[in-house]
């Protein structure tokens, strides 16, 4: 096991980040099925990209500045939909998880981002009570590992090469990391061996 950083410079756009992240993952068989950011990375082509390249769902906050996009809306999907109906792949009974890969695949990102923002909002503003507090727990957790990265393992402000890593350290980081794994997994864990050795009783 590795890790592995690029430092992109506090002054570039942090959201190409992202689907990077989620490639170099998949290339190793990690595939993230939920992500939660913070509102530097959902824009509409990362919610698409994350969504109908990785099928990865983005859970986010949602900014102030941020209205309803009307381009997400079901009549603007359909709409912008049937301005490919010469493509010999148009379906005209086509669903909406069809038309929105569909869009994605033509690069109408803002369509389709739109749309699960918008689904995003509501669900926010439904949910207030609920979604702040997971967000705030599961940003907090993510901010403390990668704390833990930046204080003690050198992944702070300098290029990989300046740093020689402690194996010490590098082990207590993965022990953590592992360590939460197997805690998120257990109940599972235990459903498996009970369901195994019920199986091997007569």
């Amino acid at each position: 096991m590795f890790l592995s950083y690029q430092d992109l410079g506090i002054n570039e756009d942090e959201e190409q980040a992202l689907p990077m992240n989620l490639a170099m993952l998949q290339q190793i068989n990690i595939y993230v099925y939920e992500n939660t950011v913070d509102g530097g990375y959902p824009s509409y082509k990362n919610i698409a990209t994350a969504k109908h390249r990785y099928r990865t769902d983005l859970f986010y906050k949602p900014q102030q500045n941020w209205v309803h996009n009307p381009l997400g809306d079901l009549e603007s999907i359909n709409y912008r939909y049937q301005q490919y109906w010469k493509h010999h792949d148009f379906n005209v009974y086509a669903d909406i998880e069809y038309k929105l890969c569909y869009l994605y695949q033509q690069e109408d990102y803002e369509w389709v981002g739109a749309y699960y923002r918008n689904q995003q909002v509501q669900t926010y503003n439904c949910r207030m009570k609920y979604c702040t507090r997971r967000y705030r727990i599961e940003r907090n957790t993510n901010e403390s590992f990668n704390n833990y990265l930046k204080q003690h393992m050198g992944f702070k402000s300098r290029p990989l090469h300046f740093y020689i890593f402690n194996r010490r350290k590098i082990r207590e980081a993965l022990t953590i990391w592992l360590g939460s794994v197997v805690i998120i997994l257990l109940p599972d864990i235990l459903v498996v061996c009970i369901h195994g050795i019920s199986s091997l009783l007569p």
